[in-house]
């Protein structure tokens, strides 16, 4: 799974892209509108973005110095800087700042698209580029993308390989085999990584108590699910929301 954050005040521009999101890249999550400058350091202060679209038309604002703020907060990130008429100094500063892509809008599709797959893949994630709703051209793009939504779909359940193989109609190692070779991941492990984000995205925007967002995400003993959430993010479910939402609500209400 992977966070990405588009900062535009271009309707348009953001319509177009979660809609090309949304069809062509099923593992991508995309984060809060960000509007200025003040939106973007939020976001990125709150929900970690891996990816940034970043509109360099921003009003009232020095969209290279947000961009040089936001590195500061995520050195990892990867931009793909937008812009709406080609302009060689923005497209100088853009690339000093490290930006991958700098695409102007109107996009065309595919463009966006690959920019996109770029930075996935510089991340060390699978893109997954193809394995959408539309336009799955081959049997193994098909299958893959049934695989992941059944995931998507059922991780809060007690979700086997088994019961996907069985689901799918196939010996459970094929399935397994044809995961791996597709995604780059084991079933086990996407499952995993899944659920965790799902965990980490209700421990952010919920109330619910560990115990019931352990169940959410599909672990019925929440000493465990406290074990792999540590293992995976290095701290603790409740060092993650205090992260989030400071100190201001008691510890033990979030363990009750």
């Amino acid at each position: 799974m992977c966070y990405m954050m588009i900062v535009t005040t271009n309707e348009q521009v953001n319509d177009q892209i979660k809609k090309l999101v949304n069809t062509y890249f099923i593992n991508v999550f995309l984060l809060p509108d960000s509007t200025s400058y003040d939106d973007a350091i939020c976001v990125t202060n709150n929900y970690f973005p891996e990816i940034i679209l970043l509109d360099i038309s921003l009003k009232d604002t020095n969209p290279f110095d947000l961009q040089k703020k936001l590195q500061a907060i995520r050195p990892n990130c990867r931009f793909i800087t937008i812009d709406h008429e080609e302009n060689f100094s923005h497209i100088k500063q853009s690339m000093q700042l490290g930006s991958l892509d700098y695409l102007t809008f109107p996009f065309n599709e595919q463009e966006i698209l690959e920019s996109i797959h770029r930075a996935i893949i510089s991340l060390n994630q699978v893109s997954l580029l193809g394995k959408s709703t539309k336009d799955r051209v081959s049997t193994n793009n098909d299958m893959t993308y049934s695989m992941i939504d059944y995931i998507h779909s059922n991780y809060h359940t007690q979700l086997t390989l088994e019961k996907l193989a069985d689901y799918l109609h196939l010996n459970k190692y094929y399935v397994s085999g044809l995961f791996k070779k597709e995604t780059g991941m084991t079933f086990n492990h996407y499952l995993t990584e899944y659920r965790i984000e799902q965990a980490k995205i209700l421990l952010k925007e919920s109330n619910d108590l560990l115990a019931d967002i352990s169940q959410q995400v599909g672990y019925n003993d929440p000493a465990y699910f406290s074990r792999i959430f540590k293992k995976k993010t290095t701290m603790s479910p409740i060092s993650y929301r205090q992260l989030h939402y400071g100190d201001t609500r008691p510890v033990v209400s979030m363990m009750n």
